[in-house]
């Protein structure tokens, strides 16, 4: 599920699954999308203060332009949080992820905001357990309007 969060607080989501957004009494309103086959993001230019992507970032067959996607959305100076897992459907993962270990991952996802030339050095949050239940946060802050190049 990638959700985004308005200033006013109003937090829309999109997701694959009608059900499984519908069920989510967080969300204003959301959008079934498959990333995957369309990057687009139904929503105006530097309209969201916050994007996160709560394990599907291991799913992504074209994280550059999603990437670069939530870069247009978010505001300067908002924030990307993207969070993954040791847990997951092993059979749905891009197969770069299957054979990267954790620190290969988080290096990835920062190459990630680093190539769309939009965000400012990411961050790693490391939340795990142990290296068998792990819970990690790759964020990233999008530059200033004068900072991009």
């Amino acid at each position: 599920c990638l959700s985004v969060f308005s200033t006013g607080g109003n937090v829309v989501g999109i997701g694959l699954h009608k059900h499984d957004m519908s069920q989510n009494e967080k969300l204003v309103s959301f959008d079934t999308k498959n990333l995957n086959v369309d990057t687009t993001l139904p929503y105006e230019d530097e309209s969201f203060d916050k994007v996160t992507c709560s394990f599907g970032v291991q799913y992504l067959t074209k994280p550059k332009e999603l990437f670069a996607e939530i870069g247009r959305v978010l505001r300067p100076g908002g924030t990307c949080i993207m969070a993954f897992g040791s847990m997951g459907f092993k059979e749905k993962m891009i197969q770069m992820w299957l054979l990267m270990d954790t620190f290969d991952r988080i290096y990835v996802i920062g190459s990630f905001f680093h190539y769309t030339n939009m965000f400012d050095p990411a961050k790693c949050i490391d939340l795990s357990i142990d290296e068998h239940d792990r819970l990690v946060m790759v964020t990233a802050t999008k530059k200033q309007n004068n900072e991009s190049s």
